[in-house]
C-alpha cells in the first residue's frame, strides 16, 4: 500500500533527514512511502482557484497573509487529489509508525477521508475524490462561515484549525477516529533540550524510539 507525504522547501532546516527517516520506517512494515510536493498538486485543474480562495479566505479571516507553513497544509489535500491510486494512507512526515498494518484498513471507507488521529489531520486513509471533496470543504465551509471562524479561530488558519473551528458540520461528513501505533513527532511539541533545535530534538527522538544509529 502506498502511503504519501507533502514537502516544499519552505526553510526548516533538517527536513530531508526526516523525510529519510519517515521513508525508513514505514517501508519497514511494507508500505510504499511516496513524497509529493507544490508540483503535483499543480497537477490538478483546481488548483490555481484554490491557490487563490485560500489566499483570500485567510486574510479574510486573520487579517494577513498566509505563510508558508499553513498554506502548504491546505495545498497537500490538493496533491492527495490529484493521484491515481486509491484508496491510500496520507502522513506528515513526521508520523511514524510503531506497529500497525494493512490490515487496519479493511475496516474503513474509501467514499470518504477516515482522520485517524481524531481533529488531528496529520493521518488519514480515503480516496483522491474523498481528498478533493475536502480540498473543495475547505474553501466553501470557509467562506460560508468566515464571521463565525473569526471569533472563535485562536491560532494560523492552517487545515487543523479548519476542522476544529468547524467540526460540528464536518463530523457528519468525515469519519473522526483515534488509532494506536503512531508516533507523532510534532513540530509544534515542547521540546527542551539545550544546544539542539527542535529539528534536531525531533532526529533525535526518532531514532532513539527506533533504535536506529
Amino acid at each position: 500500500m502506498n502511503i504519501f507525504t507533502y514537502y516544499d522547501d519552505i526553510g526548516f532546516d533538517n527536513q530531508n533527514r526526516i523525510l529519510d527517516l519517515w521513508k525508513k520506517n514505514w517501508s519497514s512494515f511494507g508500505f510504499n512511502p511516496v513524497v509529493l510536493s507544490n508540483r503535483d498538486a499543480q497537477k490538478h485543474q483546481y488548483f490555481k482557484e484554490f491557490c487563490q480562495e485560500i489566499r483570500s479566505i485567510y486574510k479574510r479571516i486573520k487579517g494577513e497573509n498566509i505563510s508558508k507553513y499553513d498554506f502548504c497544509c491546505h495545498l497537500r489535500w490538493l496533491a492527495y487529489a490529484a493521484q491515481k491510486n486509491a484508496p491510500f494512507l496520507v502522513s506528515d512526515y513526521d508520523v511514524f509508525n510503531s506497529g500497525f498494518s494493512f490490515e487496519l484498513f479493511d475496516k474503513y471507507e474509501s467514499s470518504t477521508i477516515n482522520f485517524l488521529n481524531n481533529q488531528c489531520p496529520c493521518i488519514a486513509y480515503g480516496s483522491p475524490p474523498a481528498f478533493e471533496m475536502f480540498a473543495k470543504d475547505i474553501i466553501k465551509i470557509s467562506q460560508d462561515n468566515v464571521e463565525n471562524i473569526k471569533k472563535i479561530s485562536k491560532d494560523p488558519y492552517h487545515d487543523q484549525e479548519f476542522i476544529r473551528c468547524n467540526y460540528t458540520i464536518l463530523k457528519d461528513k468525515y469519519k473522526f477516529s483515534q488509532i494506536e501505533n503512531i508516533i507523532h513527532y510534532s513540530h509544534h511539541e515542547g521540546y527542551e533540550i539545550s544546544e539542539m533545535t527542535v529539528e534536531e530534538i525531533r532526529i533525535h527522538l526518532i531514532k532513539r524510539d527506533f533504535k536506529w544509529q
